[in-house]
């Protein structure tokens, strides 16, 4: 059964005021961070180093820890944690340094390359739009996941998920579109 929001802004209240419980329950949702940082890690060739990679799970339960009075029940717990561990996972990578590559890109025309300020356009993009649909998008060509999966995920049915991505996908065409008219 997949939380409601409300039902993740109690745990999320009940665990600040240090419930025995609420605090279990809430390291149980937790312990999804380190798997996630290792998809993103797999789907960008293996760039983090599993200390890395360690370090990073590190830095993420640390920030929702510190920010956890800041969440507000609007959406789903395990998006708002989603969000911050792609945040902090992004930041590694910069600060990493050197060229990134999917994976499935290793098989590209060197050619064909994508420039890497549409990356940067894109992601942007992403942070302009609304947050519920950024997050279908992002769930959606990031992790690979299902409609069905990204439903269980953001508490949502896969139908919700499927019209915010496609909301999602004509936002953020207009917006590069825009930019890219302004830039030329």
């Amino acid at each position: 059964m997949v939380p409601e929001p409300h039902a993740d802004f109690d745990l999320v209240q009940r665990a600040l005021r240090r419930e025995r419980a609420a605090l279990g329950e809430l390291a149980a949702r937790l312990r999804t961070v380190p798997r996630v940082l290792a998809a993103r890690n797999a789907r960008f060739g293996g760039v983090l180093s599993f200390e890395d990679l360690a370090d990073v799970s590190q830095d993420v339960l640390l920030i929702v820890w510190r920010k956890l009075d800041q969440y507000q029940g609007f959406s789903a717990f395990d998006g708002w944690l989603y969000r911050i561990t792609a945040f902090e996972f992004m930041n590694a990578l910069r600060r990493k340094g050197g060229r990134l590559t999917l994976v499935d890109d290793q098989s590209l025309d060197p050619g064909d390359e994508p420039d890497p300020f549409e990356f940067e356009d894109v992601h942007r993009s992403l942070e302009r739009i609304e947050t519920s649909v950024a997050d279908v998008v992002r769930l959606k060509h990031f992790e690979d996941l299902t409609f069905e999966a990204i439903g269980v995920r953001l508490g949502v049915s896969p139908n919700t998920a499927k019209a915010r991505y496609y909301r999602g996908l004509k936002s953020l065409e207009i917006l590069l579109e825009a930019r890219r008219s302004t830039q030329q």
